[in-house]
């Protein structure tokens, strides 16, 4: 690791201590009084706030508390928009819990006026008062010789008690969710009303009226998917921290739509600031030069650099509609109705992009762009979003941060949900019916009072499955901070204003900002980065020597599949039988050799013994000849739980720590596409239908991801003990349309001992369950119906007209009961414990379901060996059950 920091810091934090100077002694035959040492006075520069916090421009990894005064930004703003409620309130309660966030230019809020019918736009920041003087810290033995600041800035310890022991953690976290549904529902039945009257006396008729109603067939589905990403950061201090007492200036602006200017208040107060010693610079450090332009490639590194974290993000424009700033370039790429007084829309985006908004989604802005929000229009009628991302334009070197932590972490999580349920009802009503007047000789008023019983009884199943997947890594040594020029990009979606249409450059709009952001001081100089003054850094990382002289090179091509829409296909004429589209090349890419660097935890590293092992036996296992597919007997998917799959070499493992590697998992997707394509062409053997297969559509895309290699390791052990399926699997066709589902069972078997270890501490979680649940209802529910009805008659023709009103009121109660049950295991081994690696055959049983319309479902199954495919990590308890494992991990005295 290399040293970061500045000669002066350390100057200004070594432990020096104040030297005396004493008199010499008389000549004089009897010894005298020595003479008092004369204190020489420090001159050396403290250390004060970085620039940006100075300022009040951004927070960094500052913290504020203690906050007074900042009552009068409520009042100010209750007095004007006529009440002190809903977002008003919420603006206190931010300003007191994350005063941090209103630093800078500050943040712009939408508030509804006290009749509803106005609206207001309201700024509130956080300046620096007139009268601020932040102290001056210098080493605590060394205040009593330090010369007084020449500005009137207090003095304070660096290394105060309390302080040097409290160090502060920020958290940014970047988070996006997209969830989808899919329902529908189906009946099949006979049902009928009669209603029959005769006449009595005239004028009067009496009879009766029943109703009957029988669904033997009802059924229902419901698919739901939801997708979680996050990626929280911890920044850390490495040392300790100081506090910063600071007087402020609250400023307030407030603008009524539709006013001709705005109104300004300010208010004073006083906050707290705590912040990480080693963000502290030198008394009288110049500012960061401004950032010099970089290239592309630059560019592109530094934002996917492992060390790169956002500390702070400034904005020159304000915040506010009109005031140029992100907020302005984003809602003129939008539909104006998304983001107009009112509308919903125009609260959600001033959050959206606010700079402390920004920073949190900083990394995923520079890496692959974000994806906003719907955003919706005052009536609900519209709703539009937009996409952007950032990319970086220029940097220049502030200063050395010393050892500030940094913990990444990526989070994954999809769930997908299937529910169905099949029923039956019927209904019935018998009851007596009258009828007033004769017109025709039919009755002119028909009334009837009929009681109505109605009965359901119905089944539903639920399946949910989830995968998830997290990891990360934390990131020491000495950091610099550099200042950057980062441009953002929008480009809006949905509806399209008039200047969109007609001019579609508006479309896409651009801003700039200016970011701090921290790196690894030897990684900064691996990216060719110039680093602070007094810095200097090792290398970053020693590249292995290559051993294919031409490299490799990667190619990419790019295929499009297209199909005529739902409509399309009903109007035109085609083939009624089994058509699948194709895809059709349209592009390829040729991508130079790249440099990749993985990382993972040293336990889990191979010797060179290890990896010799590892070479022959993937290598011998591998030549062998592949063993042909067996037989599976199975009438469906829900056999797959009652399956005890055999492998037919070696022994099944049933029990692991952690999975290593499960390949690319390439060989189960391709036999769930050729099990499905032999089903849908309802398994006549000559040929196969593809339909499911197709490239880009969604069946695909969906086998494509939930066997995918993160998925299958996630879902391993679940995929051993009782199997993972994936269902919903449709193409709509005229006369042949496709609903299919495949599941499978995977096995690890015959096990060699590849490698031993002693690994991290790691943790295995494993959750169980089943629950029931019925309910019970009844309800009543009466309708009163009237109608006139009137006929003119002439020589050759007859009119007539109807008018008829209805209201219907119903009650119910109904009671529910639900029993479930859960088991959960933990297993735990602790750091340094021993772990064995060994590789495994994965044994496939997959079954696949596909009905086709009029006839179904049509199963296909099939059980496949895939040698050396999977490796996984064993404990010492685990080895014992497989017993060649156990002799080759046995260690050898020698």
């Amino acid at each position: 690791m290399g040293t970061a920091g500045n000669a002066a810091t350390t100057q200004a934090l070594r432990d020096a201590k104040g030297k005396g100077v004493s008199r010499p002694a008389a000549v004089r035959s009897r010894p005298v009084a020595p003479v008092a040492p004369v204190e020489e006075k420090r001159t050396e520069p403290g250390l004060v706030l970085p620039p940006y916090l100075m300022d009040f421009r951004a927070a960094g990894l500052s913290t504020a508390y203690g906050l007074t005064g900042h009552e009068f930004v409520r009042n100010a703003v209750a007095a004007v928009v006529g009440h002190g409620d809903g977002t008003v309130a919420d603006i206190g309660a931010e300003l007191a819990g994350r005063p941090e966030s209103f630093y800078g230019q500050g943040r712009a809020f939408a508030v509804q006026g006290r009749t509803g019918k106005e609206w207001f736009d309201v700024t509130v920041s956080i300046s620096r008062a007139p009268d601020d003087r932040p102290p001056v810290f210098h080493p605590k033995d060394l205040l009593a010789n330090t010369v007084p600041d020449p500005d009137g800035a207090p003095l304070a310890a660096v290394d105060e008690a309390e302080g040097k022991d409290t160090k502060v953690d920020v958290q940014h976290n970047s988070a996006a969710t997209v969830a989808t549904t899919a329902s529908g529902g189906a009946g099949k039945g006979l049902g009928g009303m009669a209603f029959g009257l005769a006449p009595v006396v005239p004028g009067l008729w009496l009879g009766g009226a029943g109703l009957a109603n029988a669904q033997p067939w009802q059924s229902s589905r419901e698919s739901r998917s939801q997708r979680n990403v996050a990626e929280p950061r911890v920044l850390r201090s490495e040392k300790g921290s100081v506090e910063a007492p600071r007087k402020v200036r609250y400023g307030v602006r407030i603008k009524k739509h539709g006013a001709p200017a705005a109104q300004v208040f300010h208010g004073s107060g006083a906050l707290t600031q705590r912040v990480p010693t080693e963000h502290l610079v030198p008394a009288g450090t110049a500012a960061p030069a401004a950032p010099q332009p970089l290239q592309a490639g630059t560019a592109r590194r530094v934002s996917r650099a492992d060390s790169m974290a956002p500390v702070a993000v400034t904005d020159s424009a304000a915040p506010h509609q009109g005031g140029g700033g992100l907020f302005d370039a984003v809602a003129g790429v939008l539909h104006p109705s998304l983001t107009a007084p009112g509308a919903p829309g125009r609260a959600r985006l001033y959050e959206a992009t606010s700079p402390a908004t920004v920073l949190e989604d900083m990394p995923r802005l520079l890496r692959d762009g974000v994806t906003g929000e719907d955003l919706a229009s005052k009536d609900g009628s519209s709703v539009g979003s937009y996409r952007m991302h950032a990319e970086i334009t220029g940097m220049s070197p502030a200063c050395g941060t010393g050892g500030t932590q940094l913990r990444t972490h990526q989070q994954t999580q999809h769930t997908v949900t299937e529910s169905a349920g099949k029923g039956r009802a019927v209904t019935g009503g018998l009851g007596p019916a009258i009828g007033v007047g004769a017109v025709g000789n039919a009755a002119v008023v028909r009334a009837t009072a009929m009681p109505v019983a109605a009965a359901r009884k119905a089944r539903f199943t639920v399946a949910e499955q989830t995968v998830s997947s997290r990891q990360g890594a934390e990131v020491r040594g000495d950091k610099v901070l550099y200042l950057a020029t980062v441009q953002f990009t929008a480009e809006g979606t949905g509806p399209r204003s008039a200047e969109n249409v007609l001019r579609p450059g508006t479309r896409v709009a651009r801003h700039a900002m200016r970011v701090w952001m921290s790196l690894r001081a030897d990684e900064a100089r691996s990216l060719g980065l110039p680093l602070p003054p007094g810095t200097e850094a090792k290398e970053f990382i020693e590249k292995p020597k290559r051993t294919d002289e031409d490299g490799n090179e990667v190619d990419v091509d790019v295929t499009m599949t297209s199909r005529q829409r739902k409509l399309g296909r009903a109007l035109t004429p085609g083939s009624p039988g089994q058509d699948a589209p194709e895809a059709r090349p349209m592009a390829g890419l040729h991508l130079e050799e790249q440099d990749v660097r993985l990382v993972t935890p040293t336990e889990f590293t191979l010797d060179e013994e290890g990896k010799r092992r590892q070479d022959a036996v993937g290598d011998r296992r591998r030549a062998q000849t592949p063993r042909p597919d067996h037989a599976v007997t199975a009438e469906g998917i829900g056999d797959l739980a009652t399956l005890v799959p055999r492998p037919s070499t070696g022994q099944a493992l049933r029990d692991w720590q952690l999975v290593e590697t499960v390949g690319d998992g390439q060989a189960v997707r391709d036999l769930a596409f050729q099990l499905l394509s032999r089903a849908a062409a309802r398994n006549k053997g000559v040929r196969e239908d593809p339909a499911l297969a197709a490239e880009g559509l969604a069946p695909r895309l969906a086998i494509e991801e939930r066997f995918g290699p993160q998925a299958v390791t996630a879902a391993l052990r679940q995929a051993a003990s009782a199997g993972w399926v994936v269902k919903n699997l449709r193409y709509p066709r005229r006369l042949a349309a496709l609903n299919g589902a495949v599941g499978t069972r995977l096995t690890l078997a015959h096990p060699k001992f590849l490698h031993r270890g002693a690994g991290p501490g790691t943790e295995t979680f494993v959750l169980g369950g089943h629950q029931a649940a019925g309910q019970e209802g009844r309800g009543t529910t009466s309708t009163w119906q009237a109608g006139a009805t009137g006929s003119e008659n002439g020589p050759e023709w007859r009119l007539g007209q109807g008018l008829s009103g209805s209201r219907t009121t119903s009650e119910g109660d109904a009671r529910s009961a639900a029993l479930s049950g859960t088991v959960e295991r933990n297993a735990h081994t602790p750091k340094k414990a021993p772990l064995h690696l060994v590789q495994c055959d994965l044994l496939v049983t997959m079954v696949a379901e596909v009905k086709v319309t009029g006839g179904g479902p049509y199963v296909a199954t099939a059980g496949r060996t895939l040698p050396a495919e999977a490796a996984v990590w064993l404990t010492e308890r685990s080895c014992q059950w497989a017993t060649p494992v156990a002799a080759a991990a046995r260690p050898t005295r020698r």
